[in-house]
């Protein structure tokens, strides 16, 4: 397997859930009402990454995550699912925050990275690599790149950007509220 990200060694790889329609992972075609979501990117970034650190643990807080993995490839006996109360990405991250060993990598879609780290400020992470589903696969396939500069170009994705950099800001003020089911509602884009 050749190495599709400089990172040396990961024990846990945690995917955050990115979206599900109809039983399957959100495409960047499907969003929500904070724009594009593109959660499938991050199961199949997280596939290739266990391929690449044989050793790691796949961590997810979503059942539909979980047979994804396995259906990429990922043994069952390397995936650990651990639902989270609250089906947001704090509550989320505080669930890996407790279940992760070791050198943790945590697989996000690029717009999500900034929130994501912003929360982990607030928990008590080891030690922590945020990773871009997306720079994984360009890594894996550089055609990949071609197609995700097309979706960086959409309404959807410019609507997730914005919604993730209002996010950050009450994150930092200490305002910050997850968002509500309906808003969560996964539709196509």
């Amino acid at each position: 397997m050749e190495t599709i990200t400089p990172i040396p060694k990961l024990d846990t790889i945690a995917v955050l859930q990115g979206g599900v329609i109809n039983g399957r992972s959100a495409t960047y075609k499907d969003g929500d009402a904070f724009g594009t979501l593109g959660g499938r990117a991050r199961v199949e970034a997280a596939a290739l990454l266990a391929k690449q650190f044989p050793q790691a643990v796949a961590l997810t807080t979503d059942a539909t995550n979980a047979s994804e993995l396995r259906e990429l490839g990922v043994a069952p006996e390397r995936i650990v699912f651990a639902e989270s109360a609250g089906g947001n990405t704090f509550a989320s991250l505080k669930t890996i925050a407790a279940r992760a060993r070791g050198t943790v990598g945590i697989v996000s879609s690029e717009y999500h990275l900034p929130r994501v780290r912003a929360f982990c400020a607030l928990l008590a992470f080891g030690k922590v690599e945020y990773i871009s589903a997306e720079a994984v696969l360009a890594a894996a396939d550089p055609a990949f790149q071609k197609t995700f500069d097309e979706v960086k170009k959409t309404p959807a994705y410019q609507l997730r950007l914005e919604s993730e950099a209002r996010g950050i800001e009450a994150i930092q003020r200490g305002d910050y509220r997850p968002a509500g089911v309906g808003d969560k509602q996964e539709r196509a884009v």
